[in-house]
């Protein structure tokens, strides 16, 4: 983790240079000039590896698409695509009967880091609102 370094003399940060002729980097004071090596005054933090990052950007998105972030008001959603389910709604109720209702509405789901884009379906029985997923 990248952290921030104050400057021994005056006690401001410290910025990030290179020296593009030596190839190497080092942190200096804006203020009084002071110069510090990269790999000096640094201690490591428990369970933590010493290094000379100064700035990490993560884009990889741990990201899973939760059925549950969906709204049960998209079952009024008329630009939705309804379609007849043969076998009907797979919800079992609480009252522990089947819904068995005959139709759902289907629409994509965010894909996030998966290759395929997941089908969302949703029963349009107002009493069940069940949500499931297809491939």
């Amino acid at each position: 983790m990248a952290t921030m370094r104050f400057c021994r003399e005056c006690d401001n940060r410290l910025y990030a240079k290179e020296d593009r002729k030596e190839r190497k980097l080092f942190f200096e004071c804006r203020y009084c000039s002071f110069k510090q090596a990269a790999d000096e005054g640094m201690e490591a933090d428990a369970g933590e590896e010493r290094t000379n990052c100064i700035y990490k950007h993560d884009i990889r998105k741990a990201t899973t698409t939760t059925l549950d972030a969906y709204t049960d008001d998209l079952i009024y959603d008329v630009t939705l695509a309804r379609i007849p389910l043969t076998d009907g709604c797979p919800n079992v109720l609480s009252t522990g009967e089947v819904c068995g209702h005959n139709e759902a509405v289907a629409f994509l789901g965010k894909t996030g880091s998966q290759t395929k884009i997941p089908v969302i379906y949703m029963c349009t029985n107002q009493l069940c609102c069940y949500r499931w997923e297809a491939h």
